[in-house]
């Protein structure tokens, strides 16, 4: 879980940890996790982003150690009608480290702007 943010100091809390390890006692939760996981074939899908032809808005962590930004950039590159917004100081999580950023830019999006 520390990958996922910049500011571990600030994020990488006990109640976190917490909170992340009763959601995993649930039944069925790392079955579930797991199977969405092994489900995800990018590779077989790659090749129809060019197709989508929907706004898409992609935002992202400059230190993201998750998904590389590079990834996001390939993204942007891919999907005809992106947007790609990377958020300085921030890991996978932008809605956690960057909210009020990530939030204006969501309302943006929404809004057609």
């Amino acid at each position: 879980m520390a990958y996922a943010f910049y500011d571990k100091e600030r994020f990488m809390t006990e109640h976190l940890v917490e909170d992340v390890d009763r959601a995993l006692e649930r039944p069925g939760t790392v079955a579930a996790a797991l199977a969405a996981v092994r489900g995800q074939n990018f590779a077989k899908w790659q090749d129809q982003y060019k197709k989508i032809q929907q706004s898409t808005l992609l935002l992202w962590g400059r230190e993201d150690a998750v998904t590389l930004l590079s990834f996001g950039e390939r993204l942007h590159k891919e999907l005809p009608n992106s947007k790609l917004v990377v958020y300085p100081q921030c890991g996978h999580f932008p809605m956690l480290e960057a909210v009020k950023a990530s939030n204006a830019d969501l309302v943006s999006f929404l809004d057609g702007n």
